[in-house]
This record gives structure tokens, C-alpha cells and sequence, in this order.
């Protein structure tokens, strides 16, 4: 004789914690990117790629985003509106210019790398923190790269990683800071 009602033998199927939910993925048309965008995709997630890449050359299938979104560093602003109707944000963007030691290569690599990342950030916490709707919290994912912990072989581009990394933690320090003061 059985202590356990078969009812309760069928496990029922339990929803995904993607599933419904809105991502952004910066540098979505990468190797990273489109992984990503599959397994979230999989989930149940609906998944909006930001590109620089022309979207006529952007290929909708399982495996990419369900919408691309064309942009540029330093144009962050205008992406608001896309922005505000996602749940997670996830910054993944960049250039490796290479052995490239000219400072035109530095200063791209800093502005693509970090400081467009930097601004996403900023705007992505500042559309969440006067939202209105009741969806659940918002998230941001930052992609340093494997330039925090290893040598990438390319000064600029582990230069501009590692800064992009350090300005996230001085952001948890600073988000750490007001939450004790109040």
C-alpha cells in the first residue's frame, strides 16, 4: 500500500524563470551574444539585440534575438524607449583593437568597451528607478571579459575591460554607501 496519493507522483511542470521576460543583450551578433540569445530564447524569454550592424544583415531564427535594435556608442540615449520595456539588461559590447598601441586605439577601445557601457548602465538604473509597473526587479549583467583575470594580449582592450569592471564595483560601493545611510 502506497502513503502517496498518485495525484501528487505527477510532478507538475514548472514555468522557467525566463519565461515572459524581457532581455536586451548589447553586442547580441557576437559569439557570445547569439549563445546567449538561444538559451534565453529556449527559456522563453523574448530577447532584443542591440547592433551596430545594418538589421537588413541581422537573420532572425531560433538561435538570435526576436528583434534587433541598431545603435552606436555614444548615442546610448536614444535607446530609452527600448530600455524601459526590458527586465534584463545585459552589457556585452566591445572591440579588441588588437596590438594596436596607438592612442586612437586606447581612446576607441575606453569609449566602446567601458564608457558606452558606463552610460547604458546609468540610464538603464535611472528608466528602473521611476518605473511604475509592479513586473518584478530589473537586472543589469556586465560582460568584463576574460581580460579581468588573464592577459588578453591586448593592452587596450584589457585596459578598457578592467575599467569598465572597476566602475562596476565603485557603483556597488557607491549603491552599498546610500543604502546605510538611509
Amino acid at each position: 500500500m502506497s502513503l502517496i496519493k498518485p495525484e501528487l507522483l505527477k510532478r507538475e511542470k514548472t514555468k522557467s524563470i525566463w519565461e515572459g521576460r524581457r532581455v536586451g543583450i548589447t553586442g547580441a551578433s557576437g559569439s557570445l551574444g547569439l549563445a546567449l540569445s538561444k538559451v534565453l530564447r529556449e527559456k522563453g524569454s523574448f530577447v532584443i539585440g542591440f547592433t551596430h550592424k545594418e538589421i537588413s544583415n541581422q537573420e532572425i531564427c531560433k538561435g538570435s534575438p526576436n528583434q534587433w535594435v541598431q545603435w552606436k556608442c555614444g548615442e546610448e540615449a536614444k535607446l530609452n524607449e527600448t530600455l524601459k520595456s526590458l527586465d534584463v539588461l545585459v552589457l556585452n559590447h566591445g572591440i579588441n583593437p588588437g596590438a594596436n598601441l596607438e592612442i586612437d586605439g586606447l581612446n576607441k577601445a575606453i569609449e566602446v568597451n567601458a564608457l558606452s557601457n558606463w552610460r547604458l548602465l546609468l540610464y538603464f538604473e535611472e528608466i528602473t528607478n521611476y518605473r511604475t509597473d509592479t513586473s518584478g526587479p530589473k537586472e543589469i549583467w556586465v560582460n568584463t571579459s576574460e581580460a579581468e583575470i588573464q592577459p588578453a594580449f591586448s593592452p587596450s582592450y584589457e585596459i578598457s575591460k578592467r575599467l569598465i569592471g572597476e566602475l562596476v564595483s565603485f557603483k556597488q560601493c557607491s549603491l552599498k554607501s546610500k543604502i546605510t545611510r538611509n
